[in-house]
């Protein structure tokens, strides 16, 4: 497919040149002044320019392995990515593996150019995750990993956990929670926010109520005690205090 698109592209690009050539005889045949003829001149220049340049940087994919549009095959693009694994007309379909220079990566099904179906997807920070996909989103039975290998099963839908989850820290300890949008609504279970920091314990319609501890980016004790309507409420006694910085 790469090909015919490549040359449908050159045949336009050389029959819009011969355009331009036959424009500019016919406004040089009418052309009275100089200046005139300067303007044209640098205009169709700019445009016979232009043009190939375009064409060019049209192509930003390579098949450098096998049959890329029927079959197997592996595609290169020009900022890195590599995708190798099965082709359907063009698309991405079957099984394959994609990773770019940023440290993204997929393994898995596809179809027509998009996740789906059994895969596992890893981030450049070492979270992953493994499960169901539905046209590139997160969608059915899945397995999110943190990087210190707190696990998250649930059951993910338009990209967040939602309902019953069970979360599993890396010391064994087990969390049982309801989520919902991605948010523990009922239950025990763990939040991490934008900064870093990390909400561990109880919930109630959303927010953090009853048992709680709040730890800061580098893991540190910020607050452990009762929580009452997501304000913290009362502190419990800690050996291990919260860092000053």
């Amino acid at each position: 497919m790469g090909h015919k698109i490549l040359e449908s592209l050159r045949k336009i690009y050389f029959g819009l040149i011969n355009s331009i050539v036959k424009a500019y005889n016919a406004v040089k045949t009418f052309a009275k002044t100089r200046r005139i003829l300067f303007i044209v001149s640098v205009s169709l220049l700019f445009t016979a320019i232009l043009l190939p340049t375009l064409f060019f940087t049209l192509r930003k994919s390579k098949c450098i392995y096998g049959n890329c549009k029927y079959g197997f095959g592996a595609k290169e693009f020009r900022d890195g990515t590599r995708y190798a694994g099965e082709f359907y007309n063009g698309f991405y379909n079957g099984t394959g593996t994609i990773r770019n220079p940023e440290g993204h990566s997929y393994e898995g099904e596809w179809k027509l150019g998009k996740k789906h179906g059994k895969g596992k997807y890893l981030y450049p920070d070492g979270s992953s995750y493994e499960g169901q996909f539905v046209e590139d989103v997160k969608e059915g039975l899945g397995l999110f990993t943190w990087p210190d290998n707190t696990k998250l099963s649930a059951v993910f839908v338009q990209g967040e956990p939602e309902g019953k989850g069970i979360l599993r820290l890396s010391n064994g300890i087990e969390f049982i929670g309801d989520y919902k949008k991605g948010v523990v609504y009922q239950g025990k279970g763990i939040y991490i926010y934008d900064d870093g920091s990390k909400y561990m314990g109880e919930w109630l319609n959303g927010k953090r109520h009853g048992k709680g501890t709040l730890f800061g980016e580098a893991g540190n004790i910020i607050f452990i005690g009762e929580w009452e309507n997501d304000q913290q409420k009362k502190a419990m006694s800690l050996n291990n205090p919260p860092s000053k910085k």
